[in-house]
C-alpha cells in the first residue's frame, strides 16, 4: 500500500545450532507477509544452488532473519537481494560494507528485480546516511525521480548502483571492494 514505504531497516541473520534439525531451518523474527516469505525460498534456491557443490553449506542450525523494527508489518520481495547478500556472508565469512543499502527481488538463478518504491528507498538511504546504494537495473530510472522530486543535494553523498544479478550486488556489497568497484 505504500504506507511503509521510504523507510530502511537493519537486516541480520542469527545462526544457532538446532539438536535434531537435520538441514537448514530459515525464520523471520516476526510474522510477515506471503509475498516476502516466497522471495525467502527463492533466496534460499539460490543458495543452494550456489554453495552446496562446493560444500559450503551447513546442516543443522536455524538461521533466524531479523529486522531493526520488527513491530513494523512487513511483506513484499524487496528485501530478497538483501537476504542472499547477507546469508551469502554468513556462509562465506565476508563481510558487508556498513554503509550499503539495497532492494530488489531476486530469483533462484541471481537475477535481480525490479520492485515498486524505489525513489522513496533511495530517500530513505540517504537519511539513514548509507554512503552506496543498490537498486535493481530496471529501477534506474526511478534515480531521475529522487533528483526531480528532491532536487540533486541528496545524491550528493551517495553513489548508486544499478545491479543485474547477485554478483553484481555482492560487488558492491562487500567492506573489501575490487579495484573495479572502487575505481567507480
Amino acid at each position: 500500500s505504500g504506507e511503509f514505504a521510504g523507510g530502511v531497516s537493519t537486516v541480520n541473520a542469527t545462526a544457532l545450532k538446532e539438536s535434531g534439525q537435520k538441514d537448514l531451518l530459515f525464520t523471520f523474527n516476526q510474522k510477515v507477509g506471503p509475498m516476502m516469505g516466497g522471495s525467502l525460498e527463492e533466496v534460499i534456491k539460490f543458495l543452494r544452488v550456489r554453495h552446496e557443490g562446493k560444500g559450503k553449506i551447513p546442516s543443522g542450525y536455524k538461521i533466524d532473519l531479523g529486522f531493526q523494527d520488527k513491530y513494523v508489518p512487513k511483506d513484499g520481495p524487496s528485501a530478497a537481494t538483501v537476504f542472499t547478500l547477507l546469508l551469502d556472508s554468513l556462509i562465506t565469512g565476508e563481510e558487508i560494507d556498513e554503509k550499503f543499502a539495497a532492494t530488489g527481488d531476486i530469483t533462484a538463478d541471481g537475477m535481480v528485480q525490479k520492485i515498486g518504491g524505489t525513489s522513496g528507498k533511495i530517500r530513505g538511504a540517504t537519511k539513514r546516511g548509507c554512503k552506496i546504494v543498490g537498486v535493481p537495473e530496471g529501477n534506474g530510472k526511478d534515480i531521475a525521480d529522487v533528483l526531480l522530486m528532491d532536487g540533486p543535494e541528496q545524491l550528493l553523498d551517495i553513489q548508486i548502483f544499478t545491479m543485474k544479478d547477485f554478483d553484481e550486488a555482492h560487488a558492491i556489497s562487500r567492506a573489501k571492494k575490487s579495484v573495479a568497484v572502487q575505481s567507480t
